[in-house]
């Protein structure tokens, strides 16, 4: 047999190679056909079957994965996503809510509202723990937590949404972007792609719906969404695809195909998610309250207390609970904060004063910033606006540091504090120095124990007083937004206009300190030697402010007094030179009048 030709030269010079190897002098289409072999691979017949392996075996790989995307395994993979019921883990102490988790559950029992449900709250309440308690072990049930899965940009936002749901996406590997030309990579979504993965889910969401939901009624849980509007990439500059999901979450909701729920704070939802007009028409508020003082109580005494036990701790006599009841309230990070700490050998007197001078800490940064702010600008104007928002905060403060009561309605606060510049309030509230809380948006009041099975149909008033059933519009599950404002007939024969009872839905929203410790950091702030130093410099400073404008307004309305006597000059001069002989003052004030002549 022939040695294989190591290099293409072999070719060039086959007769020189043949004869120094074997003496032979024919040339190469005298060889047989074993003898051709090792050239052949040159000439191109193994390398054509080579390539049309390679291409069978290519298009074979795009048209499987065509195959498995279409809308039909694509819905029964959405499917299967939804009857696999997520499992959390639930950390060592927190609080049950049994009671609210009870009444949760329940609800999830009963066919979709056509409302969606906006679960609002401070942090530390236990809204996200106790929606896990609901949903863990659940079927149909989907929950994206936006904490756990960091969003970097725009499209990863709708990424996460579409891959949680069980679409699945086009494969990013290298030889599928080659073959279709895509440059897709991780994290990435089309648009038209996220309009097919929300197409698919509603179809998947509507069989389900023509065979009476046999599986359960499905659940979808956003939350944590308020993290993207903490991030400093501006993630919902482009409002496209979270309008997009909002679309769909109205669809779902409206033609009653799941239960949608949304966990995040009560800023967020009126600041990104209202601008999606559709849902703000019907998405409904419902507040997570803290624990009660009572509940505390009972969570140290039973659960913490026997936990410190059981590893060997001294537990919390009658004072500490006293005294963690009374800083912390019932908030649940403070309260799991206190016992990590108290473990690592601290009292927990020094525990409560470091987080309680951490607030103060806090109000006072923020105070300094705006003083700073103020001292550094050189426009005069802006820096007495500066000057005058230190002010309006400081007057919040006080309010909510003095008031009898935890609360302070929203509206008395606006009128005597904020009368022109609203929206800082809600700029505290984004912070978490202070929330809101209406009476109407009340967990308790929103998921009755024992709610009826065939409720009242929904009522509409109209300003003439008549009223129209709408039994035929809907199937009795959706309230009007005049029942929301007035759930009694007598609320509503009261005003015919409709304004009183708007008005009464504005006094019901109340502000409270951000947390239980802002609460008490409110009260130390207004004895703090170095603030209230701080608080008469900026007083002062206005004052001096308000000295220089009221003297430069009356220059001005000197100035202006000298301009019109000048004109008056001018004019008497005119008018006397009329008269050839020089006329008397006296006489001048009857031809003029005294008061032009003065």
């Amino acid at each position: 047999t022939i040695p294989e030709p190591l290099t293409l030269k072999a070719l060039m010079y086959r007769n020189v190679w043949l004869k120094a190897n074997f003496g032979c002098k024919s040339s190469f289409s005298q060889l047989s056909l074993v003898q051709r072999r090792p050239y052949l691979e040159f000439y191109g017949v193994p390398i054509a079957a080579k390539f049309l392996f390679i291409s069978s075996v290519a298009v074979s790989y795009f048209l499987f994965q065509t195959f498995r995307r279409n809308i039909i395994l694509q819905k029964m993979y959405i499917r299967q996503t939804f009857l696999k019921a997520p499992t959390f883990s639930f950390p060592t102490l927190w609080y049950e809510r049994q009671e609210e988790a009870h009444n949760l559950n329940n609800y999830f029992r009963s066919p979709p509202t056509g409302r969606p449900i906006v679960l609002i709250g401070p942090d530390g309440t236990g809204k996200t723990f106790t929606m896990k308690n609901v949903m863990h072990g659940r079927p149909m049930t989907i929950f994206i937590d936006f904490r756990k899965q960091p969003i970097t940009d725009n499209d990863e936002f709708m990424y996460t949404i579409v891959s949680s749901s069980g679409y699945l996406l086009p494969s990013t590997d290298l030889i599928t972007r080659w073959l279709l030309r895509e440059k897709t990579s991780k994290n990435k979504i089309s648009s038209t792609e996220v309009d097919k993965a929300l197409q698919s889910m509603s179809e998947m969401l509507h069989d389900e719906k023509v065979n009476n939901f046999p599986n359960g009624y499905p659940l979808i849980c956003i939350g944590g969404i308020e993290a993207l509007a903490q991030s400093n990439l501006k993630i919902l500059s482009d409002i496209t695809n979270l309008f997009k999901f909002l679309d769909f979450c109205v669809y779902a909701s409206d033609n009653q195909l799941a239960h949608v729920f949304f966990i995040t704070t009560y800023s967020f939802a009126k600041r990104e998610l209202d601008k999606h007009h559709g849902w703000r028409h019907i998405r409904e508020f419902v507040d997570f309250p803290y624990l009660s003082p009572q509940g505390v109580v009972k969570f140290l005494q039973e659960n913490v207390n026997k936990y410190l036990k059981d590893v060997n701790a001294n537990p919390f006599n009658p004072t500490d609970i006293e005294h963690i009841v009374e800083c912390v309230g019932g908030s649940m990070t403070d309260l799991n904060a206190v016992v990590f700490n108290y473990l690592m050998g601290y009292s927990s007197f020094d525990i409560l004063d470091r987080m309680i001078a951490d607030s103060v800490n806090e109000l006072s940064e923020h105070l300094s910033k705006m003083l700073q702010a103020a001292d550094n600008t050189k426009d005069s104007d802006e820096e007495e606006e500066l000057l005058k928002k230190y002010k309006r905060f400081w007057e919040l403060i006080e309010a909510l540091a003095v008031s009898d009561t935890e609360d302070v309605p929203r509206l008395q606060l606006i009128n005597k504090i904020f009368p022109q510049s609203a929206a800082e309030l809600d700029e505290y509230e984004i912070v978490q120095l202070v929330r809101y809380y209406n009476k109407k948006f009340s967990f308790h009041a929103r998921f009755l124990e024992n709610r009826p099975a065939n409720p009242e149909p929904p009522r509409a008033l109209f300003s003439e007083g008549r009223v129209l059933d709408l039994k035929d519009i809907e199937d009795g599950h959706r309230r009007n937004n005049f029942d929301l404002m007035a759930p009694n007939s007598a609320d509503r024969t009261a005003s015919k206009t409709g304004f009183g009872l708007l008005q009464g839905k504005m006094e019901d929203s109340l502000v409270f300190a951000g947390s239980p410790r802002m609460k008490m950091a409110f009260q130390l702030v207004m004895t703090d030697s170095s603030i209230l130093e701080q608080n008469r410099y900026v007083d002062n400073k206005l004052k001096k402010r308000k000295l220089k404008s009221e003297a430069k307004d009356e220059r001005e309305a000197l100035e202006k007094l000298y301009e019109q006597k000048k004109d008056l000059m001018i004019e008497l001069d005119k008018c006397l030179t009329h008269y050839p002989v020089v006329v008397s003052e006296f006489e001048a004030g009857n031809l003029f009048g005294k008061e032009q002549v003065e």
